[in-house]
């Protein structure tokens, strides 16, 4: 059970970290804008392979989560994640293009 409440977790912190990107990106200029979508992008990788090597270190001192067979669950949770980053680029973009943002 300590799985999924793990996953929970993580994607609350994800809501978190895409939260603060839709409120910082809304005013930015486009260069700027587009370099923080790429770095928003890895940055969910980078989340994700984190916590990945966080789950071997643990598993490594004797503190079990069951991802599944090779880290399934975790898996499905970043592609779920990275769907959610697409809605909320595309919220993002759709904002921009309603106020008219300037180049």
């Amino acid at each position: 059970m300590n799985e999924y409440l793990a996953c929970g977790i993580i994607y609350i912190l994800f809501l978190l970290f895409s939260y603060g990107f839709y409120a910082g990106s809304i005013k930015l200029k486009t260069p700027v804008f587009f370099v923080l979508s790429l770095i928003y992008f890895f940055g969910i990788y980078f989340y994700f392979d984190l916590l990945s090597q966080l789950h071997h270190y643990l598993r490594d001192h004797q503190f079990y989560i069951e991802f599944g067979h090779a880290d399934l669950l975790l898996i499905m949770l970043m592609l779920f994640c990275y769907l959610n980053g697409f809605i909320v680029l595309m919220a993002v973009l759709y904002k921009r293009w309603k106020l008219k943002i300037p180049e």
